[in-house]
């Protein structure tokens, strides 16, 4: 695969965002610019990471799925990466800190994506008895 580049793309003191999410039966991965202009989404089924849920979920495939991003890290010398996670903590967010790590790339920040309820913070109604 090779990327495109693209001037418009803003990337301040070599930093990128890195946003971690999984569903079910998948996970996505989106690589933006300080801007939060996307640059990049891949999900493992556009990978190519395997035919059933149990092959695309598995914490050995990280390894795949970042080689997507490895181009666009060295074509925008991307060094720094702000991390986003938008789900609960697993083996894959620990195998894809060591991969980065081996590529060169450095965790600057973490922070973790809570979802919020449509009511805001209102509590449940009590129960009539």
């Amino acid at each position: 695969m090779n990327p495109v580049f693209k001037s418009h793309f803003i990337f301040k003191n070599m930093t990128a965002r890195l946003l971690f999410f999984r569903s079910r039966s998948n996970f996505f991965l989106v690589l933006s610019d300080s801007n939060n202009n996307c640059v990049f989404s891949c999900s493992s089924g556009i990978a190519k990471l395997g035919d059933n849920k149990k092959q695309k979920v598995s914490a050995q495939n990280v390894w795949k799925f970042i080689s997507f991003f490895k181009p666009f890290f060295v074509l925008y010398k991307i060094k720094f990466i702000n991390f986003y996670l938008r789900c609960r903590k697993s083996k894959h967010l620990f195998q894809l800190f060591n991969y980065l790590e081996m590529i060169g790339i450095e965790i600057v920040s973490f922070e973790r994506i809570l979802n919020r309820p449509h009511n805001g913070i209102r509590p449940r109604k009590l129960r009539r008895v």
